[in-house]
């Protein structure tokens, strides 16, 4: 009896920075990934099944590794007033570790588009005035602040009875 011969997909494996750098398009300003792009706007890597941040791989192979506890700041967005914020925000794109620059999380919200939006805004999105008494600040994450009111109001839905009325 003949078996079929088992056909096997031989997959080229090249080195990891050859198949990093063919998907930048490097201009005088921003390097653009052109690969796998995440939903929020930022490009995507894999090494090995594993996915990483493109441009945090682009500093970390240019620079130096990023310090622990640390998010790389696009300083090319920061730079341009025209930019909108978000997912559609062509800067995610950038890999150039020139425009790249350590910082804390509250640092990089405190300079990006998004942080002066949110400091703008008088009231919450139920209308509760934004003032110091009305705003509970996590200690795990004090650059999200909470709208009191409306925490008591989500607080005393939860506790009511699903048969009450």
């Amino acid at each position: 009896m003949r078996t079929a011969p088992v056909r096997t997909r031989i997959r080229e494996h090249r080195p990891v920075l050859e198949r990093f750098w063919e998907k930048v398009l490097k201009t005088d300003g921003c390097w653009i990934w052109q690969g796998t792009m995440r939903d929020d706007g930022y490009g995507l890597f894999s090494v090995t099944g594993v996915s990483f941040r493109a441009h945090r791989i682009a500093y970390e192979i240019e620079v130096d590794s990023i310090p622990e506890g640390m998010t790389l700041d696009h300083t090319c967005h920061n730079a341009d007033p025209n930019c909108i914020a978000g997912s559609k925000c062509p800067h995610r794109r950038c890999v150039n570790p020139a425009h790249l620059e350590p910082a804390t999380l509250e640092e990089n919200t405190e300079r990006g588009k998004r942080g002066d939006l949110f400091r703008r805004r008088t009231h919450c999105r139920r209308g509760h005035p934004r003032i110091e008494a009305n705003i509970y600040r996590p200690p795990n994450a004090p650059n999200m602040p909470h709208c009191i009111p409306c925490r008591r109001i989500y607080d005393a839905r939860r506790r009511r009875q699903p048969w009450s009325s």
